[in-house]
């Protein structure tokens, strides 16, 4: 993350998307740009795999407002990208990790938390050093039990990290999520901007 000079100060923050492969990344970067007019998608591949990049200026509305430029990177393919993953987590100054909440696929989900710390750990982080959100996807085919069970698990309220909700259809408060993620990247103390 960084600071541009002159007269329009802009942050650049990288961000990253650890999704399982029943979440429609296309759709849901898509879905983002356009809440922001001067997003883009654009898309290159690394290996065998594609990534998609967003990248938008988001106004963040605060005690001191700010403009930022975000960039916003998710894989799409298939789960087994161990190598790749860990060239845009070791790049991300903040991640959203998707869990899928259809009770069928919490071994998935169980496998992307797994995959995401290891991927830190070998870049000498954990993942609680790292800003996060969580999105609980497809929420709506869980038991109240089972998010409270998932809520237990991840300690989300005793670690404060913002948790949404989707449903099986869309992920219509994305841009909040992403503008909370970007607010606690801003916030984590060992992040914050010096002014030159």
């Amino acid at each position: 993350m960084n600071r541009s000079t002159g007269a329009h100060s802009v942050i650049d923050i990288k961000l990253a998307i650890a999704a399982p492969p029943s979440m429609d990344v296309v759709a849901f970067l898509q879905g983002l740009s356009s809440h922001w007019p001067n997003g883009h998608i654009r898309n290159y591949t690394m290996g065998s795999l594609e990534v998609l990049c967003l990248e938008a200026f988001v106004a963040l509305q605060s005690s001191s407002p700010q403009e930022v430029k975000m960039s916003l990177r998710v894989l799409s393919g298939q789960a087994h990208f161990h190598a790749i993953q860990e060239v845009l987590l070791g790049n991300a100054d903040g991640m959203m990790i998707v869990l899928d909440m259809e009770p069928s696929q919490r071994n998935v989900s169980m496998q992307i938390l797994w995959q995401t710390t290891q991927a830190l750990r070998r870049q000498g982080r954990e993942i609680h050093q790292i800003p996060i959100v969580l999105l609980y996807h497809r929420a709506d085919l869980a038991s109240a039990e089972t998010l409270t069970e998932w809520d237990q698990l991840l300690e989300w309220e005793r670690n404060q990290i913002p948790r949404f909700l989707s449903n099986s259809s869309q992920v219509d408060h994305a841009p909040p999520m992403i503008e909370a993620l970007l607010q606690r990247v801003l916030d984590i103390p060992r992040l914050a901007i010096q002014s030159p």
